[in-house]
């Protein structure tokens, strides 16, 4: 049950913290918007959120559909959060993407492994503001 540990990494990495701190300190925004591209299961969506500075938004973009779904558990209760299961790309449409499969180890993909080579079609955007809606 690897996802378990990532969920209680995500509240107590203070690297994760003191970087995203110092980002958002040089931010002249007042409340500024976060983007978080890859954000796995929301170390610096988290990190951000606690941040002594917290955004106006973080916009957290997942394309794993595994690791999507334990992005939403982690930030359900932050209100400043909206996720996204996308990828982003030059042009709109559907990517393959590889399909982790969860193990004792924890994610991986291998090529010598016929089960990981499985793929997740996902839905590719180019970056607009339409991400930020809802």
């Amino acid at each position: 049950i690897r996802w378990l540990g990532l969920l209680a990494k995500t509240r107590r990495n203070q690297r994760m913290m003191r970087l995203a701190a110092a980002i958002t300190a040089k931010s002249n925004a007042a409340e500024p918007v976060i983007i978080d591209i890859g954000a796995n299961v929301g170390l610096f969506t988290t990190a951000f959120m606690a941040a002594a500075k917290p955004p106006k938004l973080v916009l957290a973009i997942e394309p794993s559909n595994y690791v999507f779904a334990i992005l939403k558990i982690v930030t359900a209760k932050l209100d400043r959060v909206r996720c996204r299961k996308l990828a982003l790309s030059h042009e709109s449409g559907e990517v393959q993407h590889p399909r982790l499969r969860p193990q004792i180890r924890g994610p991986s993909v291998s090529d010598h492994d016929p089960l990981a080579k499985s793929v997740e079609l996902v839905l590719a955007f180019i970056m607009n503001n339409s991400l930020y809606a809802g």
